[in-house]
């Protein structure tokens, strides 16, 4: 394997609404990042970073499937069984052809002020928590630490404080994440503008609503990065990557059509 070329694919903000829609997830991502590696060639890893909406816990109950070496199959077409790392936040998914991907586990809080943090790699931060407080606690457990855009989340006295927590923590701690449900009229973002300024990284995912037909989007928006996971400790290797300032992530993807996302919020609404 020629490791020059070798890629990571990475969805930063997944949700599973329903740990049954296990194998729909895995097989969109598996198909968006494979017309990725069309695209640039060489190798990769595919890495979807599942953030469970507190108070939900799905990832705990694939972790429960994974002691009873439970094997998930759609359609008659695909297969897959989940495996142990060598670490507790992270699973790996082989399917019948020996294609795998990284599962990364995590949560999605909502601080005292209604700002999103998704949250990788931490025990100790509780819900609705002066947003300062909590990332100063995900910083004490190096944790992975993401503030989430979202429609209308980062306007008026929300829009100030995002700005004011990117003049206050750095590069090394917290991580600002683009949402491929943003439509592509809404281009411009001051914070990620600030935030790039300051060399803070923005980590791009999709997040899937819970609408029908939303899980296809899985994979087909998020970043890549040149370099290799550890297979016995991919969340661990994944954070070295991410916090390093050595480390340039490309985006790709595009983002939802005007009439995808009109229909979308007036469905997720109504």
């Amino acid at each position: 394997m020629n490791m020059s070329n070798h890629k990571i694919y990475i969805d930063g903000h997944v949700h599973l609404h329903d740990p049954g829609d296990i194998t729909t997830c895995l097989n969109s991502a598996l198909r968006s990042f494979q017309q990725q590696q069309v695209s640039h060639g060489g190798s990769f890893q595919g890495v979807l970073m599942f953030a469970d909406i507190y108070p939900t816990t799905h990832f705990q109950q694939l972790q429960a499937w994974v002691k009873s070496a439970k094997h998930f199959a759609s359609s008659g077409e695909t297969s897959w069984h989940l495996k142990e790392t060598g670490e507790s936040g992270s699973l790996q998914a082989i399917d019948q052809d020996g294609n795998e991907l990284i599962l990364i586990q995590g949560q999605q809080f909502v601080s005292k002020e209604n700002i999103e943090l998704l949250c990788f790699g931490c025990k100790q931060i509780q819900n609705r928590q002066p947003i300062e407080s909590m990332l100063s606690q995900g910083i004490e457990e190096n944790g992975l630490l993401i503030l989430p855009w979202g429609v209308g989340k980062w306007l008026g006295s929300r829009g100030e404080k995002i700005n004011h927590l990117v003049e206050q923590f750095s590069s090394s701690q917290i991580l600002l994440g683009d949402n491929g449900g943003r439509p592509s009229l809404w281009q411009l973002v001051p914070q990620f503008r600030k935030a790039q300024q300051k060399g803070i990284k923005i980590l791009r995912g999709t997040d899937p609503l819970s609408l029908t037909g939303e899980y296809q989007r899985i994979g087909s928006f998020g970043c890549q990065i040149k370099g290799n996971l550890e297979r016995n400790k991919p969340f661990a290797s994944l954070l070295g990557y991410l916090k390093s300032s050595e480390i340039e992530l490309l985006p790709f993807g595009s983002l939802l059509s005007p009439y995808t996302f009109l229909k979308n919020q007036i469905s997720i609404r109504f």
